[in-house]
């Protein structure tokens, strides 16, 4: 029997990747708003601290957090991503797949994401059938990641030890969740940072392809 009994997945840049509707729906907000619009290495170095965060970064120079200039920039970076979150979003090669693969082998599967929690939605239901994910957590009701809140609640509705999942993620966000949870730290390579940056934020195995993550679970 698997040593591990759920995976916890992340979503931009892990399950999906996202970026080209980030950025329309970022750039067209600045664009609107009269603002100088992000490269993308700019709109990468901003991602996987939540909505707020992503946004604020994107934003010129001295516009605060909370201020009405950004309350009127996040709205509209907002309204707009959840219009658009969709239209170019795929799955990784082989992620499919691998969902699927685990989820016939009994394992549970969940999504917790610092993206909001309705676009998180409309993407994976768009992407697969529902109840795919045994559970979706967004950004807005728990704290955000690296706060394992989200990750220890999801646990404890299943009934499952933190030692029992495995949390799979991109980033240093992702790897800092998984170790303040208490979980196995899962990073892939094919996401928005570097093996180098998930190894220094404790990785204990990084994953080429999304068939390693399923070798992996369905093996230890």
């Amino acid at each position: 029997m698997p040593r591990y009994k759920a995976v916890i997945f992340d979503l931009d840049g892990t399950l999906c990747y996202t970026l080209d509707d980030l950025a329309i729906s970022m750039n067209t907000m600045l664009g609107i708003l009269g603002h100088k619009k992000n490269t993308t290495e700019e709109l990468l170095q901003n991602i996987n601290h939540g909505a707020r965060t992503f946004v604020l970064k994107s934003l010129p120079e001295g516009i605060e957090d909370a201020s009405p200039e950004f309350e009127t920039a996040f709205a509209l970076y907002d309204a707009l991503y959840y219009l658009h979150c969709a239209d170019n979003v795929r799955f990784y090669d082989g992620m499919e797949e691998t969902i699927f693969r685990l989820k016939d082998a009994g394992i549970k599967l969940f999504v917790h994401t610092n993206k909001q929690n309705a676009p998180s939605h409309k993407i994976l239901t768009h992407l697969l059938p529902e109840g795919t994910f045994d559970m979706i957590i967004g950004a807005g009701i728990f704290n955000v990641k690296p706060d394992p809140e989200a990750s220890l609640h999801i646990a404890d509705q299943f009934g499952l030890s933190p030692e029992e999942v495995v949390f799979c993620g991109d980033s240093d966000v992702d790897m800092k969740t998984a170790r303040n949870a208490g979980m196995f730290p899962l990073g892939v390579a094919w996401g928005f940072r570097p093996r180098e940056v998930l190894l220094e934020n404790g990785a204990e195995m990084i994953a080429e392809t999304p068939g390693e993550i399923a070798d992996f679970v369905l093996n230890s």
